[in-house]
C-alpha cells in the first residue's frame, strides 16, 4: 500500500521510458539526458512522499486508512525508505534491459536477495517493526547499489543526478 503511488507513476513512465532508452542506448548524450529527466520526475513524487511518511506517518494513516489503523503508524515510518527504492529500482531495471545487461542485473538481484534474506533472518526475533526497518533499509541500499552499477554503464554520475534533484 505504501508503494502504491510510486507504482502508479512508475508503470506509465516506464512504458514510455523503456522504448526510448532502448532506442538511444548507443547515444551517450541523449541517454544521459533521458536518465536525468526520468530521475527528476520520479524524485518529484518519491522524495516528498517518503518525507511525509517519515515525519507525518500518523496523518497519512488517518487520511488513507482511517483511525482504526493507528497501529500501522510505526510500519509506515519503517517502510518509507522503500518509497525511494521503488523509483530507483524502476530506472535501474529499465536501463539493465535497454543496455542488454540482464546477466549483470541477475547478479545484482541475487546479491540484493541475499542481503534481504540476511536482514529478515537477523531481525526475526526483534519483532515486526525491526524487521520492517531491516527490509526497507536493505531494499533501499540494494537499489542504490543497482543504480550505481547501471550509472557506471551509462557514464551518468551521482553528481549529475544530484544537480537535477537540487534544481
Amino acid at each position: 500500500l505504501i508503494l502504491m503511488p510510486m507504482s502508479q507513476l512508475s508503470g506509465p513512465l516506464g512504458a514510455v521510458a523503456f522504448p526510448l532508452f532502448c532506442r538511444i542506448s548507443t547515444n551517450t548524450v541523449r541517454l544521459r539526458r533521458g536518465i536525468l529527466a526520468y530521475s527528476a520526475v520520479i524524485a518529484l513524487i518519491a522524495v516528498p512522499l517518503a518525507g511525509i511518511c517519515v515525519f507525518m506517518p500518523k496523518s497519512i494513516v488517518n487520511l488513507v486508512l482511517g483511525n482504526g489503523w493507528i497501529n500501522a503508524v510505526p510500519f509506515v515510518r519503517a517502510l518509507s525508505p522503500a518509497i525511494l527504492t521503488a523509483g530507483v529500482s524502476t530506472i535501474s531495471g529499465l536501463l539493465y534491459v535497454a543496455l542488454g545487461q540482464t546477466a549483470l542485473q541477475l547478479k545484482v538481484n541475487i546479491f540484493q536477495a541475499i542481503g534481504l534474506t540476511l536482514a529478515v533472518a537477523g531481525t526475526v526475533f526483534l519483532g515486526p517493526i525491526a524487521m520492517a526497518w531491516a527490509v526497507s533499509l536493505t531494499q533501499f541500499f540494494g537499489a542504490i547499489i543497482a543504480l550505481a552499477v547501471v550509472l557506471r554503464l551509462t557514464q551518468v554520475t551521482i553528481a549529475d543526478i544530484d544537480k537535477v534533484l537540487v534544481i
